[in-house]
């Protein structure tokens, strides 16, 4: 009996062990990388790409909330998530990082990566809190 639970104990540890690296190389790391914001920060091609889509998802949740509870509409609402959604990155990428937007694939691929599905959470958001508040 005590060699099973000494084996189950051992399996037990491996396993925390393992969700321990993932903490440490995953979203957690990436978000301590961001708030740091130091000059001598670098930044991976992969990590800033993804940092941004993350952010751009954040954003798409958040406008896609207040549109619809604001109950905006139309096309000027549409044009205003997508010049919202086009000017975030770059404002981030040239002012506020020290990262330089060539390196990153240009201000072209900073502003397509993930653009599709940030626009479409937008679209969810906006029209089930438009649905929800103002029916």
């Amino acid at each position: 009996v005590n060699q099973f639970v000494v084996k189950k104990l051992a399996a037990m540890e491996k396993q925390q062990k393992a969700e321990d690296v993932k903490l440490v190389t995953g979203p957690a790391a990436l978000w301590r990388k961001f708030q740091s914001r130091s000059e001598n920060t670098n930044w991976e091609k992969d990590e800033y790409l993804d940092l941004l889509y993350w952010g751009k998802q954040l954003w798409a949740v958040i406008a896609g909330l207040l549109w619809g509870i604001l109950a905006l509409k139309g096309i000027f609402a549409l044009v205003g998530f997508i010049l919202t959604a086009l000017a975030l990155p770059i404002v981030y990428t040239r002012i506020l990082s020290s990262v330089d937007p060539e390196e990153m694939g240009g201000i072209a691929g900073v502003i397509q990566d993930g653009f599709v599905t940030q626009f479409a959470m937008f679209l969810v958001f906006w029209i089930v809190s438009y649905s929800f508040v103002h029916f």
